[in-house]
């Protein structure tokens, strides 16, 4: 997103989305995620009761060292024959986010990935775990991947083709995510012909400020998976982030649950969901402050 972009971002007439609390955010937030009024709002309103949520401190990046680009070999997938048990599973995920696929710029603290070297266009992007077991990074390093070539794999700027789908590696801890940088994140995923699905519980976007129009005009796109447990602290800008996705249902399993973001410095969400397929969010313990300015 270039600067111009960024300053129009910043110059947005505020919304009045005056002290919403827990038990009315739901339905009333619901329209104007829609970009409708009250009675057209589709949000889940059961269940909801009054919940402090914690808010974390605000982090920043890590400053790159000096760095050098590698671009590991790939390595064909193989496959399997053998019963599917959990050990069969997992070592059949690790084949799939396999790290000799994927180049990347390495530095003293960090890497970045920056390039595909697979095949096919769905995208497996493996996670630090990954890169320990296959001896690229130490315990103390991160992986990180910029929004510039998400867009590129959506886009076929970077991979085989335009992403059908792209998938960031499972875990259970925070270390070994795959980080999102702080750049800007806008129509990261939109306007693609191609994208059908997305998994992105992988991903820790707690740098981020910038997600407007980061689905926004995927028209095949069915399902967004892995958004519920993102830690949002310090995103501020999340206008159209569905809009026009026609044939969006949610999240595999229908609902998208939304509940456990920590919205107190959501600044603008204005038509979240505009004309997109989406019936069932829950938005239930959404705090909205228009005075975080």
């Amino acid at each position: 997103m270039g600067n111009n972009q960024q300053k129009m971002v910043e110059q947005r007439q505020r919304y009045a989305l005056c002290k919403y609390t827990v038990g009315v955010v739901s339905f009333f937030v619901g329209a104007l995620l829609l970009g409708g009024t009250a009675g057209q709002a589709h949000a889940d309103t059961a269940d909801q009761t009054e919940n402090n949520v914690p808010v974390s401190q605000p982090t920043t990046s890590p400053q790159p060292a000096a760095h050098q680009t590698t671009t590991p070999a790939s390595t064909p997938a193989t496959t399997s024959e053998q019963p599917v048990t959990p050990a069969n599973q997992q070592q059949a995920e690790r084949v799939q986010f396999n790290v000799a696929d994927w180049g990347y710029t390495s530095s003293s603290e960090e890497i970045t990935l920056n390039s595909y070297r697979g095949q096919g266009t769905d995208y497996y992007l493996p996670n630090a775990a990954s890169f320990r077991r296959a001896g690229k990074i130490r315990d103390d390093q991160r992986v990180f991947i910029t929004p510039y070539f998400i867009r590129d794999l959506v886009r076929d700027n970077g991979g085989n083709g335009p992403a059908t789908s792209i998938m960031i590696e499972h875990t259970t801890t925070v270390s070994d995510q795959l980080v999102a940088t702080d750049s800007p994140w806008m129509d990261t995923f939109a306007d693609s012909r191609q994208l059908q699905r997305v998994d992105l519980a992988g991903l820790n976007v707690s740098q981020v400020r910038y997600m407007s129009y980061l689905f926004a005009y995927d028209p095949v796109l069915k399902t967004v998976d892995g958004l519920e447990n993102w830690d949002v602290t310090n995103l501020r800008y999340a206008y159209n982030f569905f809009a026009n996705d026609t044939n969006l249902i949610g999240s595999s399993k229908g609902e998208l649950d939304l509940s456990r973001w920590q919205t107190e410095n959501l600044f603008d969400c204005d038509r979240m969901f505009f004309r997109s397929g989406v019936r069932r969010v829950n938005v239930s313990n959404w705090h909205l402050d228009n005075g975080h300015g």
